[in-house]
Order: C-alpha cells, then sequence, then structure tokens
C-alpha cells in the first residue's frame, strides 16, 4: 500500500488527467517518481518539446510494466510499456543496462508483463518517447503464472554482486477470487496494508460486477473511445469510492452496449487486473460481459421541487437518498457553472447552504444528454432553469442527476462581442470595460468571436489561440473542450470566454475558454 500510495503522488501531478509542469525548482540531485505512462503523457501534451528539454538531465524512479529485453553490445536493452505506441511514436521507455553493470543478470531474466521500479536520468526525449541513462533496478514483481508464485530476486545495490534471496510470501488466489464483485475485491485492496494482494492480482484476469460509476459519452473523445468506471468500496473520502476504471478502444464491439449505460447500473466485466493506486485500480483490456443490452426507459417525473429544496433533503436524510436513487425528478434553480474547466459535470446548479455558517456550499451536478450538451455549455451563471434527470448518487456536498434535459426559464444574457470590440473597450476606457466584462475580481462571461493568428501551449500544456486585434492589449485564450485539437490558424471562431480584465501591466486582456459548436437552441419557458 505504501508503495502505490507514493506513486499516487507522483501520478497526481503527471497522471493523464492532469496539466503536464514545469520540474520542480529543485536541486538537480533530487529524485522525482512517476510512471512510464505518466511521463508519455507530460511529453505529449507539449508538442513543441520545450517541456522535455527540462526534465532532461532530471534523476526520476519510474514504474512500468516490461515490454521486452534484448541484447546489445555485451549489455541489456530494456524497454518498459507506456502510452499505446503509434506509426510514428513508439512512446514507452528504452533504458540500456551496459556489459558489466551489476544487475545485467536480473535483467535478462526479466520477462514481458513484470512489473519494475528503475532510478536513472533522463537522456533524450523523442515524441512521447524516452530513455533512462545510469540505471539502477530498484524493484521487481513477478506476476504469478499458473505453476504459482515465481520468485522475484532482490536487487543489489550498485557495485555489489546479486545474491539470490528468498521471495516474500504472496497471496494464493482461489477461482472464487477471480470471479467476485468489485466492492468485494476493493474492500480487500483498501483494507491490505502491504503489496502482497496487488501482486497476488496483478496480470490475472479477472471477472468482476459491479455498478456503474461513470460512463464517458460518444463526445468526450475524439478518438471514440469509451471510460467505464465501476463503484468500489468506501474510503476515506465520502466523496470519492474506490473506483475500477477501464478503457474500451474506438473499435471495441461493446460500444453500443456501453451507449445504454447509466449511473447505477448493474455490469459485469471481464480483463486483466493492472495497476491499483490508492483509491483507483484500472482493468486492461476489458470486455462488457453483461449489461447495456437495452437502451434506458424514458423518464417520467412524478416530482417538480427546488434544487436548493432537494439537495438539502437528501444530504440531511441519506436513507431517503438512496430511495430515491434512479427515480426521475423535475428541479427549477439557478445555473452557479455550465461546462467549466475544472468541473466534472455539465451544468451545476447552485442550491445555498446545509448551515449560514457553513463556508463553502451545496450543488446538484447534472450530466446532460448528448443531443443538449453543446447548447447546456453555452449557459452563464446565475441564469434560471428547469431540469428533468434521474437522481444519482449522494456525495457530502452534492447530489448528481443523470440523463439531464434542460429547459431555460429566460433568456441567455450573455453579451456577444468580437475580439476587436473587447480590446478597444479596455484599451479606451479601463474601468468601464471592467464593469461591463469583468476584472480580476469580478469575472463575467460573454460570446467572443475572432480570427485565430496563433497557437501555442502553456507552461501547462494548455492549447492557447492568439486573436487578431488593433494596437493595444493582446488577447491570448487558454481553451478547452471539445474541437479545441481542430481549431487551425486563420480560423474565425466564437467562443464562451470567462473575462478577468486587463492584466496587471495592462499589456493584456486576460480570457479563458472554450470553443463553441454548433447547437440546437434549447427550450424556453417563459
Amino acid at each position: 500500500m505504501l508503495t502505490r500510495l507514493v506513486l499516487l503522488v507522483a501520478l497526481t501531478v503527471l497522471a493523464a488527467t492532469g496539466f503536464a509542469q514545469d520540474p520542480p525548482a529543485v536541486k538537480p540531485k533530487a529524485n522525482f517518481s512517476a510512471s512510464v505512462a505518466a511521463l508519455n503523457n507530460l511529453f505529449k501534451k507539449n508538442a513543441d518539446g520545450t517541456l522535455a528539454k527540462k526534465y532532461i538531465g532530471r534523476e526520476f524512479t519510474i514504474t512500468g510494466t516490461v515490454n521486452e529485453v534484448t541484447e546489445a553490445d555485451g549489455g541489456q536493452t530494456l524497454t518498459l510499456k507506456g502510452l499505446p505506441p503509434t506509426a510514428d511514436d513508439p512512446s514507452g521507455c528504452t533504458i540500456p543496462f551496459p556489459a558489466g553493470h551489476p544487475s545485467l543478470k536480473l535483467v535478462q531474466g526479466l520477462t514481458a508483463g513484470t512489473l519494475v521500479r528503475v532510478r536513472g536520468t533522463i537522456d533524450t526525449v523523442t515524441g512521447t518517447a524516452f530513455t533512462l541513462k545510469d540505471p539502477v533496478l530498484v524493484s521487481t514483481t513477478v506476476t504469478r503464472s499458473a505453476k504459482g508464485p515465481q520468485a522475484a530476486p532482490k536487487v543489489p545495490a550498485p557495485g555489489t554482486a546479486p545474491k539470490a534471496e528468498p521471495t516474500p510470501a504472496v497471496h494464493t488466489l482461489k477461482p472464487e477470487d477471480l470471479k467476485t464483485t468489485v466492492v468485494a475485491l476493493t474492500t480487500r485492496l483498501w483494507n491490505d496494508k502491504t503489496d502482497k494482494l496487488y501482486i497476488a492480482y496483478h496480470g490475472q484476469q479477472v471477472e468482476l460486477t459491479g455498478q456503474v460509476y461513470k460512463v464517458s459519452r460518444a463526445s468526450d473523445f475524439v478518438d471514440g473511445r469509451c471510460v467505464l468506471t465501476l463503484c468500489g468500496c468506501p474510503t476515506g473520502n465520502s466523496n470519492v469510492p474506490y473506483q475500477l476504471e477501464m478503457v474500451f478502444p474506438a473499435g471495441s464491439t461493446d460500444l453500443p452496449r456501453l451507449r445504454n449505460l447509466i449511473e447505477g447500473d448493474k455490469v459485469t466485466v471481464r480483463g486483466e487486473f493492472g495497476l491499483a493506486i490508492g483509491a483507483l485500480a484500472r482493468l486492461q483490456s476489458p470486455e462488457l460481459v453483461s449489461g447495456g443490452e437495452k437502451p434506458p426507459a424514458a423518464l417520467k417525473p412524478t416530482r417538480t421541487v427546488s434544487a436548493e429544496a432537494f439537495a438539502k433533503e437528501l444530504l440531511l436524510d441519506r436513507d431517503t437518498a438512496e430511495k430515491l436513487q434512479g427515480q426521475a425528478i423535475t428541479l427549477t434553480g439557478v445555473i452557479l457553472d455550465a461546462g467549466g474547466a475544472y468541473s466534472d459535470c455539465d451544468l451545476t446548479l447552485s442550491a445555498g447552504k446545509l448551515k449560514p455558517s457553513d463556508p463553502f456550499g451545496i450543488f446538484v451536478a447534472c450530466k446532460v444528454e448528448e443531443d443538449q450538451l453543446q447548447a447546456v455549455v453555452q449557459l452563464p451563471p446565475g441564469m434560471k432553469v428547469r431540469v428533468v434527470g434521474m437522481v444519482g448518487r449522494t456525495e457530502k456536498d452534492r447530489v448528481w442527476l443523470s440523463r439531464c434535459q434542460v429547459t431555460l426559464l429566460e433568456p441567455n444574457p450573455m453579451p456577444s462581442l468580437t475580439a476587436t470590440e473587447l480590446t478597444v473597450a479596455y484599451r479606451n476606457d479601463p474601468k468601464a470595460a471592467a464593469a461591463k466584462y469583468g476584472d480580476t475580481y469580478a469575472q463575467k462571461t460573454l460570446f467572443l468571436t475572432g480570427e485565430v493568428t496563433a497557437l501555442t501551449q502553456n507552461s501547462s500544456g494548455t492549447k492557447v489561440a492568439s486573436l487578431k486585434v488593433p494596437a493595444g492589449p493582446k488577447l491570448e485564450l487558454p481553451m478547452w473542450g471539445a474541437g479545441t485539437s481542430k481549431i487551425q490558424v486563420g480560423q474565425t471562431v466564437r467562443f464562451k470566454a470567462y473575462c478577468r480584465g486587463l492584466s496587471q501591466d495592462k499589456t493584456a486582456v486576460l480570457v479563458q475558454g472554450r470553443p463553441l459548436q454548433e447547437a440546437k437552441p434549447l427550450p424556453i419557458d417563459k
């Protein structure tokens, strides 16, 4: 468990869900930890290679599974798996162990699928792939074969001859351990204070039954893949259970059934048990054994209530929350956010506070149906809406709704401007423009249209569009959301922009936002 928690800290910084970051400004001898896939993903986000150059010469302890071991010039070259390779990018990590290296015999004995940890200095970065020099084989974990546990020799310190060591005892898995529920398996993993149970499961084919925690939509990923997450046992964080995550590629024959799944559905999946870190485990090469055979039934709400009253009712009475899960409801409320950069839901409704003295508020988090999604993300905070949806899970400070359909209760009040109009307004009268369009202390949303003159990436790996403006403050807009990857220089784009006024040195208007796609207007009930 300790090993996996250390890895969790590294993946929190470097994992695919996060932004690439500059390496910490510390002495060059400092050592950092990361998975091979996490570093691959970091370098992928920084296409111009500037970030990769900063990592060359840094010492890392990396974790990954063996792809192959080959002989080279009397030594051995170890390659570890990372992100899926492409025709022009092998991805992964290559580690040459030269002739005479004290761990050479151990490296030579490694087989595909073995989990290893290697310390070394990043030598080169090509695309997403990288190489390590001056390697030290820190540890190896050999997965169990059909014949039972295999020996995993202890790695000697550099400069010493390897010594045979007895293999630590590992768990012996029974057939019923490989065909169980997600809750049962994650409970055992969560309570295991060592890595022995994880070692026993790693690489094994398992068949697991559980409830859908969340499932991605067709529009969530441009490559067409689907990410399915199942709900495991409770953890120390009341908002986040242990999760089992798996990725189905675009060509999977399971995709039609996956698109029928909704939160709370019972499914059975099969696959190879992969990395388990903290409260997250992954299933490799997954198959959907059962579930999603029929599309969900039409919603028929029997009750209309305000978002505030509804959220307070369920958060204060968990028995009621459990009874209502899976039922249809109609809510009226005010938008707190729609399509925000750091939100894992599409629409958030404000629900006040449980107690006036509470420092933070409570919310209703809505997952919107595909046919309304592009219209909903264009809505600003403060708008009144009506939402019909299916009651989902209840967390510490929010209630979830899925399959949501939205009706406007008033027209969208967001102003529409061109990039030129916005920058000229701040150039000619900064005070008036700040009151109308936003400043550092009062961010405002608006529709912004402009011609893209350049595309770059900032230090966080976020794509930035520079928009054509006259002399005066420049306008560079960090972007997120669907369609960002398709934007090209010379294209005129319409954004939902969040404006924070002039920069401190008055040289730029600070905006960020998402490019907007064609959307069918939402129904409005005045």
